[in-house]
């Protein structure tokens, strides 16, 4: 009886050990936690093109090719790619890609994806170049161009030209943005609205298999909140880490800082449709009301630069020959002057409501009143403030403009009349010298002059006085030690399928 009693023990405390072995593993599974400056919007790539959502967007989708942090090119879903003749590109896509929904990737997802991007009105500038794409073979397709183009394959890059799969765009419908299916190393989850996104990992991918089970996307407005998620290791990896945070990380020793320079430029723009702002004196008054190394020392110290220019200087296109503004008190006040509605100088700036635009505006807000111009505030969570700058419901704004390819054709559409709105052209801002300069930029092929063409629209934008300011500040994240693996990227667009975590 006692042998029967110590075998029936012994039993149990092999199932009892079992079991919580079995509960360790569940527990010790890879989760990373990534925290954003605002929550996404849409997962739909040819439905939106805000940052916060294009920073998870990079994570469940693939595109046909890709671009390193050095700009060069690499091979996507495409494993090669060759020109036919000056329009014609001809590529061939890898074998045993898979969507989320267990779908293959077919060719035909391929003509449908970017036939999309060519009618989206968010996207439509990456494919504007593009006549037809045609299948050849089960693997091979033809993707015709209405002109030779030097951008296209870069443009193929870009987030918004992700491939997406034609069942679940047409079983879901105007739900596709919140019920994603791409082929990319990770998987939706869960979607909790304003809160967070949990993506698990896509364990059959190909060629860019993750590390880690499940990447987490919370949304943490407030710089300085994000930076004690890392403290308390409730956060892996911070987005967007403020300058004035930035010493906090590098003095712990458990935390990394890590920076890059940007493809992005930040601004404070005007909408030129507005009733006030439309008086180019009213426009130049403020320019020359503002010191921006003042505002941007005071709230981003070393980590920003002012550019005064609608280019950053690695993008191409950039120039030093443009219009150059600074603080000139006696120059504002002439120009105030010759405002046709002085009497009323009252004017709001719409943000982003996180502490950096906050801070930015408060300082532009005193250096303003010293010329009798009186600016409230209108800080916005992420979505409103897109939707109603879209809208043109705004007058001044600070947003910002990456530049995935670095090249001056994607980076200066926001400046294009045919983007007005939700593509882009958030100023509202309309010279038919600048759209014609960008379609000849565009068509042609020879790299000179594509870069006098786009310095010339640089210097029309300062000499119109679109924006007030308008710097680069370097890409910062901050990262628990614990992480390993992680390469910040020059557009903000951190990928993670390469990311490890250390679990104890």
């Amino acid at each position: 009886m006692k042998r029967k009693l110590s075998l029936l023990y012994l039993v149990i405390v092999m199932i009892l050990v079992a079991s919580c072995s079995k509960k360790e593993k569940v527990e010790s599974k890879k989760e990373v936690i990534a925290a954003q400056v605002g929550a996404a919007k849409s997962l739909d790539p040819q439905g939106t093109n805000d940052k916060r959502s294009l920073e998870v967007m990079v994570q469940v989708y693939d595109t046909l090719v890709e671009v390193d942090k050095n700009m060069e090119l690499k091979d996507g879903l495409a494993e090669s790619w060759e020109y036919i003749t000056p329009t014609k590109i001809r590529f061939k896509l890898k074998d045993g890609i898979k969507f989320h929904n267990e779908e293959p990737l077919k060719v035909e997802d391929v003509i449908f994806s970017l036939n999309r991007v060519k009618n989206s009105k968010i996207v439509g500038a990456i494919g504007e170049s593009i006549e037809s794409v045609e299948k050849v073979d089960n693997k091979t397709f033809d993707i015709n161009t209405k002109y030779p183009t030097k951008t296209l394959l870069k443009f193929l890059a870009d987030p918004g030209a992700s491939i997406v799969s034609e069942k679940a765009v047409n079983e879901y419908g105007n739900s596709f943005g919140q019920i994603p299916v791409g082929t990319g190393p990770f998987i939706l989850e869960e979607w909790v609205t304003g809160d967070k996104i949990v993506l698990k990992s896509n364990k059959e991918h190909t060629f860019k298999k993750p590390n880690i089970d499940k990447l987490v996307f919370r949304s943490i407005p407030e710089a300085t909140n994000r930076v004690i998620g890392l403290e308390t290791g409730e956060i892996d990896v911070a987005y967007a880490v403020s300058p004035i945070d930035a010493e906090q990380v590098l003095k712990n020793s458990k935390l990394e800082l890590m920076t890059i320079d940007p493809l992005a430029i930040e601004f404070i723009g005007f909408n030129i449709k507005d009733s006030k702002l439309k008086d180019e004196n009213l426009r130049k008054a403020i320019i020359y009301a503002l010191n921006s190394d003042e505002i941007l020392g005071t709230v981003l110290g070393t980590y920003a630069e002012s550019i005064n220019s609608p280019l950053a200087k690695n993008m191409f296109g950039y120039t030093e020959n443009r219009v150059k503004y600074s603080q000139d008190i006696d120059k504002a006040k002439e120009y105030l002057d010759k405002v046709e509605n002085k009497e009323d100088l009252n004017l709001s700036i719409t943000i982003h409501s996180n502490s950096d635009s906050m801070q930015i505006s408060q300082i532009i807000q005193a250096q303003l009143k010293d010329i009798g111009i009186n600016l409230t505030i209108n800080p916005l969570e992420w979505g409103t403030f897109i939707s109603e700058t879209s809208n043109g419901k705004h007058q001044l704004f600070h947003l910002g403009k990456t530049s995935p390819t670095g090249d001056g054709e994607e980076a200066l559409t926001v400046f294009n009349e045919k983007f007005i709105g939700a593509a882009g052209n958030r100023f509202f801002y309309s010279n038919p010298k600048v759209n014609e300069l960008l379609t000849l930029a565009k068509e042609e092929t020879d790299d000179k002059k594509r870069e006098a063409y786009y310095q010339e629209v640089c210097q029309i934008i300062q000499e119109d006085g679109v924006m007030a300011i308008s710097f680069t500040r370097k890409v910062i994240a901050g990262v628990n030690k614990n992480i390993s693996n992680f390469e910040p990227h020059p557009s903000g667009m951190h990928r993670f399928y390469k990311v490890d975590k250390e679990v104890k």
